[in-house]
């Protein structure tokens, strides 16, 4: 378990009354999923020591919002109905920039500036650094999200872990991630026997920990077990920018560039040029979809070193062109 996150703050005066109100702030198109593993947990302290906590859910309206499943979801109240909240966790979907108004990063802002903590369930980090208060913090979002994540907000500190708890900023990759989190709290607050009856009433072996992995082993992924394969693709995800040449990939693993070639076609029918390249478009696509980044941007971040090269390959690759998929995407 990290250090205490409530003992390095100055912690309001309404966070020492029971029950304590944790309210969620929902956008169309959040992640059920994400939003009831974050809330499970304190229905299930509720049971195991009566009145811990209360909670409340939100729209910016006040209306009800659809989640990405397609169910209608009731809130309580609208935005500017609530005062002093003392922790408010926001979920946000596929595309949370279509959510950032000035008039709701002000608000969040102004929530800020009254010591509440804040969370990002899912994307909802990437609101909480539109507002500009993920400065500094560690934090984190779901994995399809974290290139652009990265590009877009160079002032936080991006890990891509699991969850994070950082001072008076809690963040969670989504799904399942916002149990552990909760957990976490649970336990830094009343203590971690009860934060385990709670997982082991809700059926969850173990509490995760920050540094756990959001994805599953690359062996399961991808159904690999070489030992060689698996390491010459995590060498290839951590260099998508500035590509390593497959002669230099086989020298670090002590094989032949032939020895690498066989490999990948008996595991995966496909050459390791392809692979690569495949991996390459793939952070590209992420990037035209979640950011405002330049195509030549986007370009230069995978590792291509022109427009033309990169729309080359884009088209062959995936039978549309970098800025016909943009059209498509979220940033017409």
């Amino acid at each position: 378990m990290q250090p205490d996150p409530l003992k390095r703050m100055d912690t309001p005066k309404y966070l020492e009354h029971y029950p304590e109100p944790i309210h969620f702030l929902v956008f169309n198109g959040f992640s059920m999923l994400g939003l009831f593993s974050a809330m499970e947990p304190l229905r299930v302290a509720n049971q195991l020591r009566k009145d811990l906590y209360s909670w409340h859910f939100l729209s910016v309206d006040g209306q009800p919002v659809k989640a990405s499943n397609g169910m209608d979801f009731n809130v309580d109240s609208s935005i500017e109905d609530v005062s002093g909240l003392p922790t408010l966790f926001i979920c946000a979907g596929f595309n949370p920039e279509r959510a950032c108004t000035p008039e709701l990063l002000l608000w969040l802002r102004a929530r800020a500036d009254e010591s509440s903590l804040l969370g990002g369930i899912d994307t909802g980090s990437i609101i909480l650094a539109k507002a500009g208060l993920l400065k500094g913090y560690r934090a984190t979002v779901h994995w399809e999200h974290l290139a652009a994540f990265q590009e877009d907000f160079l002032e936080v500190k991006v890990t891509g872990s699991l969850f994070e708890i950082d001072r008076n900023r809690f963040t969670s990759s989504g799904g399942t991630s916002s149990l552990d989190l909760m957990l976490q709290l649970i336990s830094l607050k009343h203590g971690y026997n009860l934060a385990v009856q709670v997982s082991e009433q809700l059926v969850h072996e173990r509490i995760r920990e920050p540094h756990d992995d959001q994805r599953m082993p690359m062996s399961l992924r991808l159904q690999i077990h070489h030992p060689k394969l698996i390491k010459v693709i995590e060498l290839m995800e951590n260099q998508l920018d500035a590509p390593l040449a497959i002669d230099t990939l086989a020298e670090q693993l002590e094989l032949s560039s032939r020895q690498i070639s066989r490999i990948f076609r008996d595991n995966l029918n496909m050459s390791p040029g392809r692979f690569y390249l495949k991996l390459r478009l793939e952070k590209a696509r992420q990037l035209l979809s979640q950011t405002s980044m330049s195509i030549l941007d986007v370009a230069l971040a995978c590792g291509f070193s022109s427009n033309a090269a990169f729309t080359k390959a884009y088209k062959g690759f995936f039978g549309l062109t970098p800025r016909q998929e943009r059209h498509q995407g979220h940033y017409d």
